[in-house]
């Protein structure tokens, strides 16, 4: 997928961000095409080929917020119980990069919740996840990030009225 100047793009680390300009750098006697991007107040490059390989999408559509919408207000999948397992799933699912994921991340963190106190790795995974989502939903569906936290905490308390998770 190829990318302009002044596009809005979704990075899976970073979230959404501008595409300032393309550059060529060489590193290691070895010429490549990047994306500037400037994130907030930040400014990185991704490598072109890199950014067709899944490391930059479209934002997501209005229209596939329902869904996103739909996932959070499901019940929470079970979390292992193990720290290392439970950190190792949540870590790869945020590499993952789309918004469903990092929304099943939100979902099931505060499932889990309810039944353990959670880490501190739960808690910055938690954190980076809904700073992502919320991020992207106020690019998206053009609200105000408060009126996005207090939809996304709404949809949140009708997952948890879901039937109670078993322990893992």
């Amino acid at each position: 997928m190829d990318f302009h100047i002044g596009d809005t793009v979704v990075h899976w680390a970073y979230g959404p961000s501008e595409i300032v300009r393309q550059e060529e750098k060489s590193f290691s006697g070895s010429r490549k095409a990047y994306y500037v991007l400037r994130v907030g107040n930040m400014t990185i490059w991704v490598p072109a080929d890199d950014a067709s390989h899944g490391s930059l999408r479209p934002p997501t559509s209005p229209n596939d917020f329902g869904r996103m919408f739909d996932i959070l207000r499901a019940p929470g999948d079970p979390l292992s119980a193990d720290r290392l397992e439970r950190k190792s799933l949540l870590m790869e699912r945020m590499k993952d990069g789309t918004l469903e994921s990092k929304c099943r991340v939100v979902r099931d963190l505060r499932a889990h919740s309810r039944e353990k106190k959670l880490n501190e790795s739960d808690v910055l995974i938690l954190e980076q996840a809904r700073n992502f989502l919320l991020s992207e939903w106020n690019l998206s569906l053009a609200v105000p990030r408060s009126q996005a936290e207090d939809e996304l905490n709404q949809m949140l308390e009708i997952s948890q009225q879901g039937t109670p998770l078993p322990a893992a």
